[in-house]
């Protein structure tokens, strides 16, 4: 089982169940009201949270950039990410008024700005600076601020501690990634993290409307695409044939 944690084909697809039962239990808790869905969602996410612990500790430390970054076609999953956070904060620049809209508007192009950017560097084996990644973190600070005031009036915390879950882990997957750009990346907490707002990104789907679904949507194709990266196994070194002795 061990071995099975640092496989990234055993280890996407498993969060992607984990986080499919979770939308399909958070949509029916949302539709019925039942206390005992909420349970067995409560469970599941902490069953979910272990699972990314277990696979975070057996995988090896690794700090640099490029090892943690090699191109491959799931950094196109990035870019699409960066593409749809772009069209909804796009919408929202023109659509929301008030200090809302150069906080999530004006904030969220910025920061989808900053994920399309890397994403392209990543692509071109050059390292991003570590402040396109401090744009992303500030962006989604950013849209959390306003929206956990609109959040907290209701005072029912199953109606939004998923989403703020999903944001939290988004925000400190990004955080992490700035440190390979320095090369002193924490490979163990991206994986966590990863692999949680996978999860919960999954389950704040279930809470409708297009921005939410987009937005979520956009989040847990970025980390999926992190995650697998960050997991890609490391390059065997080829034993150089020793010299022919005389």
């Amino acid at each position: 089982m061990v071995r099975k944690l640092k496989k990234r084909k055993f280890v996407l697809p498993a969060v992607l169940t984990l986080g499919l039962l979770g939308f399909l239990l958070r949509l029916a808790e949302r539709k019925t009201g039942s206390a005992a869905l909420l349970w067995a969602l409560a469970l599941l996410s902490v069953l979910a949270c272990a699972f990314a612990v277990l696979t975070a500790r057996s995988l090896k430390p690794r700090p640099g950039f490029a090892p943690n970054n090699r191109p491959s076609s799931a950094m196109l999953a990035e870019l699409l990410a960066a593409l749809l956070l772009l069209t909804v904060s796009s919408v929202q620049l023109f659509t929301l008024t008030g200090i809302q809209r150069w906080l999530i508007g004006l904030g969220g192009v910025c920061g989808a700005l900053c994920l399309g950017a890397f994403a392209v560097l990543s692509l071109g084996r050059t390292a991003p600076s570590p402040y396109l990644y401090m744009g992303l973190t500030v962006s989604l600070i950013c849209k959390l601020i306003p929206e956990f005031r609109v959040w907290s009036i209701n005072p029912q915390l199953s109606d939004y501690c998923f989403r703020l879950f999903a944001m939290i882990s988004v925000m400190c997957a990004s955080f992490h990634l700035g440190g390979f750009a320095l090369e002193q990346g924490r490979r163990r907490m991206t994986i966590f993290f990863c692999i949680a707002g996978v999860y919960f990104c999954a389950l704040s789907l279930a809470d409708g409307g297009w921005v939410n679904v987009l937005s979520y949507l956009a989040y847990g194709l970025f980390l999926g695409a992190v995650l697998w990266s960050v997991m890609a196994p490391g390059r065997r070194r080829k034993l150089r044939p020793e010299p022919p002795t005389e």
